[in-house]
């Protein structure tokens, strides 16, 4: 599945990844605001916990990085946090 910040983690909320594949590109964009946080039902919201939304948090294990040129991609296995 490939996706931004909500489809990954209603990916991993639902349980339907085993493994997460980040790349992180070395760009900034000015004046966008992204939609962190999914709320249980799947809906998009601009802050997370701040803004209401109790989205569950997941950490990353069995972490392996590696960098393509000038970009780093950072695999690992989804796990709740505590």
């Amino acid at each position: 599945v490939e996706g931004g910040a909500a489809v990954i983690g209603a990916c991993v909320r639902d349980n339907v990844v085993d493994r997460v594949l980040l790349t992180l590109a070395p760009t900034l964009a000015s004046g966008v605001r992204p939609a962190f946080g999914v709320s249980d039902s799947g809906e998009k919201g601009g802050g997370g916990a701040a803004a209401g939304l109790a989205a569950p948090q997941f950490r990353l294990e069995e972490v392996e990085t590696v960098q393509l040129g000038d970009d780093v991609v950072v695999t690992g296995i989804p796990t709740r946090r505590a």
